[in-house]
């Protein structure tokens, strides 16, 4: 399978500041294109899954499945260095750490938190995306 680095057209779009620092995830990677193209294509394959796993610890209010997979979330945004999408998922991770929940207050904080980091990582997918409609 060949793997193609993003297009120029496509990269201004997700060039937000601290949406994605494709230059600092290529300099560790020792300026290799491919191989960041790669590391992009799992994660694009990888996180919808996580996603509708956190989807559904969220409807069954499953805290320590929240915690799990916000952990993992921070994970796949520090890999590829989506510094707004790890940050939202480190957030996540704390709120859900706690080991029990005091109020309905403390639920609804992890759920708005949970939707910010499934909207962050959502968008960035769509625009790493081969294809997708602002390419």
């Amino acid at each position: 399978e060949q793997y193609r680095p993003i297009p120029e057209s496509k990269l201004k779009t997700i060039m937000d500041p601290g949406m994605l620092d494709r230059e600092e995830a290529l300099a560790a990677l020792g300026g290799n294109e491919l191989l960041l193209a790669r590391i992009y294509e799992i994660f694009i394959k990888e996180t919808p899954g996580l996603m509708k796993k956190l989807e559904q610890a969220l409807d069954t209010k499953d805290v320590q499945s929240v915690y799990l997979l916000a952990h993992t979330l921070k994970g796949a945004g520090a890999r590829i260095y989506a510094p707004l999408c790890t940050q939202a998922a480190k957030e996540l991770e704390t709120l859900a750490s706690l080991e029990t929940l005091a109020s309905k207050e403390d639920w609804d904080q992890i759920f708005d938190r949970a939707q910010d980091v499934l909207s962050l990582f959502g968008n960035l997918i769509e625009h790493l995306t081969p294809g997708s409609s602002d390419q």
